[in-house]
């Protein structure tokens, strides 16, 4: 098992959100709550957090993380940060308020929405497609589609 390392949070997160991918929720928590212990309470980890526990419907937990991070006025919580927070409460509205914020920010984490899974519950929102075209992350028309395109190989 990898130890966490004060600092180095990384290899935690990308594990954990590995396992929030593959509905793998409570190596998800595990791995999150590793990440969060070396990044000090990165406001992300945090994020991350509540998007697992809301997937197992932990609801006093996604609620305390969110009260966590809403109450922090000590330091700097980015938009995104708190867009993604909203995400994983299901409240779009809030969530695209935030976005707008970001989107303010010249916030880079903004180009994964197209491919980021993290993203999957805000696709079926009718804000999604007009937000992404907004920050030339997609193409304009009626033929614009998310889902993934399928290769076929000619075999011989």
């Amino acid at each position: 098992t990898l130890e966490p390392r004060e600092g180095f949070y990384r290899s935690h997160q990308l594990l954990g959100l590995n396992f929030l991918q593959l509905r793998g929720y409570s190596k998800a928590i595990e791995h999150f709550h590793l990440a969060m212990k070396s990044s000090g309470r990165n406001s992300r980890m945090l994020v991350l957090l509540t998007h697992a526990y809301a997937a197992v419907d932990q609801f006093d937990e996604t609620a305390r993380l969110a009260a966590d991070l809403t109450s922090a006025s000590d330091v700097y919580v980015p938009a995104i940060d708190f867009a993604l927070l909203y995400s994983a409460l299901g409240d779009y509205d809030r969530t695209f308020q935030f976005l707008e914020k970001a989107l303010l920010e010249d916030e880079g984490e903004l180009i994964w929405m197209p491919v980021d899974p993290i993203h999957d519950g805000l696709r079926k929102d009718p804000r999604f497609i007009p937000f992404l075209r907004r920050i030339g992350m997609a193409e304009s028309g009626p033929s614009l589609s998310l889902e993934p395109k399928v290769r076929t190989t000619a075999t011989r």
